[in-house]
């Protein structure tokens, strides 16, 4: 029976993907772009997953490497007319230069401090963004309308692609002596230190992987929406909606993201579409119900019924 489950999950992901694959060429505009939200959030969720899920440090300020890297992508294309892929690649790499300057204080805070002090950053970048003295590079308020001249199957292979190389740098550092460390670090930070593990410079390290990957998917979704501002682009919601997809989907796996973004996303389309008016109420109380019966995720939850190998790969 196990083994029946475990094909059954294989033909489903092989489905999911090349579905994902075909989506923008076989489905209408709105179903398409459904899939892209999808794969959007999976990137923000997986992205997040790479430090908070094999650290256990849980990152709080996400969107601020998301904003970076929208802003850093819009910049680029409005005001020196770069190339859309290096614009997209600037992006992730803002983005991971601002986590390398910020993690080095950052990340010697732990627990809820270290959590407080990145939501004190996504905030403290929002204003800034905001403020008359960045006006001359990001407009303040008014924030950046520009066009960069790309289809909708352009973005959304781009940010397919983001995903397959945010799933497959999972999966690579879950196997990996560089991410046995990390959990260690997750474990027990005090007791892996004194194993010989320099905690500081791994953390550091997959504290700039996650951050390029948050601002790499940025820089796309912002060419997707053709303007930022700094109240949308650092709002609160694209920290705290990846946290929720990678905790249902199950933290520290590589497909508990995967999972985690398919499943909130389609159920959060599904909620706009019939409770317009309670859309929030009736998905923060399905979200509670989900995370109070299973606390440790699905993909965990299926890997103690036997229904998914117990292993690091997955």
């Amino acid at each position: 029976m196990n083994r029946l489950i475990k094909q059954v999950g294989l033909i489903l992901l092989i489905a999911f993907s090349g579905m994902m694959v075909v989506a923008p060429l076989v489905f209408d505009r709105a179903d398409a772009t459904l899939a892209y939200l999808i794969l959007y959030f999976i990137a923000l969720a997986s992205s997040w997953n790479i430090l908070s899920g094999f650290t256990g440090y849980i990152n709080f300020g996400h969107a601020a490497f998301m904003g970076v890297g929208m802003y850093a992508t819009a910049i680029s294309i409005a005001d020196f007319s770069l190339w859309w892929p290096v614009s997209w690649i600037l992006g992730g790499v803002f983005a991971a230069t601002f986590a390398l300057i910020v993690g080095l204080p950052v990340l010697r805070t732990k627990g809820p401090y270290f959590a407080i002090t990145m939501l004190a950053v996504a905030e403290g970048t929002r204003v800034l963004f905001g403020t008359r003295y960045m006006e001359p590079i990001t407009r303040a308020g008014d924030g950046i309308a520009f066009s960069p001249g790309i289809s909708f199957q352009t973005k959304y292979y781009g940010m397919l692609v983001t995903v397959a190389l945010c799933v497959w740098v999972s999966y690579k550092i879950s196997t990996s002596q560089f991410g046995l460390r990390l959990m260690a670090i997750r474990e027990d930070e005090e007791a892996a230190e004194s194993m010989g593990i320099n905690s500081t410079r791994l953390k550091i390290s997959a504290f700039t992987i996650s951050a390029f990957f948050a601002g790499l998917a940025g820089g796309i979704h912002s060419t997707f929406l053709h303007y930022v501002d700094p109240f949308h682009t650092f709002n609160i919601q694209f920290t705290i909606i990846p946290i929720v997809m990678a905790v249902f989907g199950g933290v520290g796996t590589v497909l508990g993201p995967v999972i985690g973004g398919t499943v909130l996303q389609v159920l959060n389309d599904f909620i706009w579409a019939h409770f317009l008016q309670l859309n929030m109420a009736v998905f923060g109380v399905l979200l509670a119900a989900l995370i109070l019966f299973l606390p440790q995720g699905l993909l965990e939850w299926m890997k103690e019924m036997r229904w998914v190998e117990k292993t690091r790969k997955i």
